[in-house]
């Protein structure tokens, strides 16, 4: 018979996993346009973008420090505004096919999605609303008399931080040890402590760590495009 009592999740990573691509990355493509981004800033995103595109090793920091900078001492609603259009005229044309169905079979199946992301959480909450996510756990800007001040609130949400923002989440919602991870996505090798965490670990599309890792302890592993 089925256990009701413990409360199923499945975890979603959002760049490089749901999306085709990187968000901040394409922010960085819409501010380039608009010719808000000093010449220098652009220089080092772009040997950052490259760095992504090739797989080379690279901090995802980089790129949320440098755009975080930009946009201090700016009203935060204007920038949430700013990032919500992105979504709805750029980046959601980017949301992978493979992604989409395998977050309806779980919905189907009645077990709430999480999306976790290191992103900005105007960008990954305006993708939860339209995933039909339960919750989404992304990095947050700290906001002072209504405007940002460049600064993280908090801890970003990468790396080991996914898992532990995942857990306080669901010990919050369901109570210590009333909830199980049936299974966690992700792309990036930092993504590791949460996919080991699943009892069904996938690594998609992963980098070349991400696969020799997945391959050693047998995860599955999936192409999406």
């Amino acid at each position: 018979m089925q256990d009701t009592t413990i409360q199923k999740f499945v975890v979603f990573d959002f760049d490089g996993t749901i999306l085709e691509g990187h968000s901040p990355v394409m922010l960085v493509k819409s501010l380039l346009t608009k010719r808000v981004m000093p010449i220098c800033t652009v220089l080092a995103i772009g040997w950052w973008a490259l760095r992504y595109k090739l797989r080379l090793p690279h901090e995802q920091s980089e790129v949320r420090e440098k755009i975080f900078d930009l946009f201090k001492d700016l009203p935060a609603d204007e920038v949430d505004k700013m990032m919500e259009h992105l979504y709805a005229s750029e980046i959601s044309r980017w949301l992978r096919k493979d992604a989409l169905e395998v977050i309806h079979i779980y919905q189907d199946m009645g077990i709430p999605v999480v999306l976790v992301s290191a992103s900005f959480e105007a960008i990954v909450k305006r993708a939860a609303v339209e995933l039909g996510a339960f919750a989404q756990l992304s990095t947050r800007m700290k906001i002072v008399n209504n405007c940002y001040t460049g600064e993280v609130l908090g801890t970003p949400v990468e790396g080991e931080e996914k898992l532990r923002a995942f857990e306080r989440y669901a010990n919050d919602a369901c109570g210590e040890g009333n909830w199980e991870l049936v299974a966690a996505y992700g792309d990036h090798h930092s993504d590791v402590p949460l996919l080991r965490s699943a009892h069904r670990p996938v690594a998609v599309t992963p980098d070349r760590r991400l696969k020799r890792i997945a391959e050693s302890r047998h995860w599955e592993i999936v192409h999406w495009s």
